[in-house]
């Protein structure tokens, strides 16, 4: 059982500006923009205490080296783009897709759950707590946390892989009437009080709206995968081989040769071993995403919503049944594995840019995604 969320809302951010660094040999963010933020955000659910990671990168004030694009007046008044990763995973194997700040909005990755980072600022990382902690539905609640705790308002919503269960948990947070962070205050009031007490101390509703969601190949328990994967996580404890590099083909072709690549696929598969191997079978069953559970669990159509995934070398069984959903739009990469963002990275960028762009109703700028 989870226990009840808290954060105290008045409780200090601690943030350093930190120098941009492109990821994967991209050129991203590093020739885009120069104005980039990371911050802890505190966060407690019971006895359980932590601090989130949280980087914001902002659309550049003024032209970085190599760059085109600049916005020196007023930004435009467009939702951040929020980058969910595989729970316990660093943020740093989705920073391709910090490019979005190119279009005028912000951009916000997040470690959840415990996820490692190292930075010369940060202090000394807290005690590592219980596996209850670091389940999709946990970094939900940080997911939201952050939100509120940065002010936000509306949100797009971009998740990979088990990090689509986490969106699914934020999207029901998101239609409850109160918001997480003052769930447990609200509890409590009306334990302790009468009903007329208990209403007048109720809380008031989030602020934060889903104003989009992607889900890049989502999974959440072990049978979303496809077979062999199963096997290999259950026997070799690995959920990617290892000597794969997905830009290589199947084809004998060359490889691009970024093994990067490789190391995202091993690092979005070892920090959730716990979630698919030593789930419950209650906790398999509520997680898994197969035939029509996806659709139960998405947003309702008036929330524009898209569905990424690789081709044949991607892990995760596309067994979705989305035949009441018409709505949704998918979209497949044939030559991609798990990782689309990077594999095919402006191919990704440009169809993520006019997804958002619909769903806000604005054309916004395309110059300096294609760059390589």
């Amino acid at each position: 059982m989870v226990a009840a969320l808290t954060v105290a809302a008045s409780a200090p951010m601690l943030e350093r500006p930190v120098p941009a660094q492109a990821y994967c040999n991209g050129v991203y963010p590093g020739k885009v923009t120069n104005d980039v933020q990371e911050r802890l955000v505190p966060f407690s659910m019971g006895a359980y205490r932590t601090d989130i990671f949280v980087r914001e990168v902002r659309p550049p004030r003024s032209r970085v080296m190599g760059g085109s694009i600049s916005f020196p007046g007023e930004l435009p008044s467009l939702p951040p783009v929020l980058l969910v990763g595989v729970p316990g995973a660093p943020y740093d194997y989705c920073e391709n897709l910090e490019a979005l700040v190119l279009s005028g909005r912000r951009v916000f990755a997040v470690n959840t759950c415990e996820a490692p980072v190292e930075r010369g600022w940060l202090p000394p990382r807290p005690k590592r707590g219980p596996r209850e902690v670091r389940r999709p539905a946990v970094a939900a609640r940080q997911l939201l946390a952050v939100c509120e705790a940065s002010g936000l308002g509306a949100v797009h919503v971009f998740a990979h892989g088990l990090g689509g269960a986490a969106a699914l948990h934020l999207v029901e947070l998101l239609r409850q009437p109160v918001s997480a962070a003052t769930a447990a205050t609200a509890a409590t009031a009306a334990a302790t009080a009468t009903a007329t007490t208990a209403a007048a101390a109720a809380p008031p509703p989030s602020r934060v709206r889903l104003a989009s969601l992607v889900l890049a190949s989502p999974y959440g328990a072990l049978e979303d995968l496809r077979p062999v994967q199963q096997r290999r996580l259950q026997n070799w404890d690995e959920l990617f081989p290892i000597d794969m590099d997905e830009e290589g083909g199947n084809d004998g072709t060359e490889s691009a040769g970024q093994q990067c690549v490789v190391e995202a696929n091993a690092l979005t598969g070892r920090p959730w071993r716990e979630a698919l191997l030593y789930a419950s079978d209650e906790e398999s069953r509520a997680e898994s995403l197969g035939r029509g559970q996806l659709a139960a669990r998405l947003p309702d159509a008036s929330v524009p919503t898209m569905l990424l995934r690789g081709g044949s070398a991607d892990p995760v069984e596309p067994s979705w049944d989305l035949s009441d959903r018409t709505d949704v739009k998918m979209r497949e990469y044939m030559f991609s594995g798990h990782l689309p963002f990077i594999d095919n990275r402006e191919e990704v960028l440009f169809d993520l840019l006019a997804h958002l762009d619909a769903a806000d109703g604005v054309s916004t700028n395309r110059n300096g995604v294609g760059v390589s």
